[in-house]
């Protein structure tokens, strides 16, 4: 993702060999929003069962739960 869609002329990345620039939405194929909402739903079951789910954006967040259940 770059911080302007799409990137301005006197973007550095433009002007490399062997690099291929995508717009934002180059991972939106049929397959790709299949996995993302298996994977959705694969880590709200992991989430209702008490584990811990594999993609977290502040891990430190399981930690305090844990702590404010008891340790549990």
């Amino acid at each position: 993702m770059f911080a302007t869609e799409p990137p301005g002329p006197d973007c550095p990345l433009l002007g490399m060999k062997g690099i291929i620039l995508t717009p934002h939405a180059a991972g939106a194929t049929q397959e790709a929003l299949v996995r993302m909402a298996v994977t959705v739903a694969e880590e709200i079951s992991t989430v209702l069962e008490g584990r811990k789910p594999r993609f977290m954006v502040n891990p430190e967040a399981w930690e305090s739960r844990r702590a404010l259940k008891g340790g549990a």
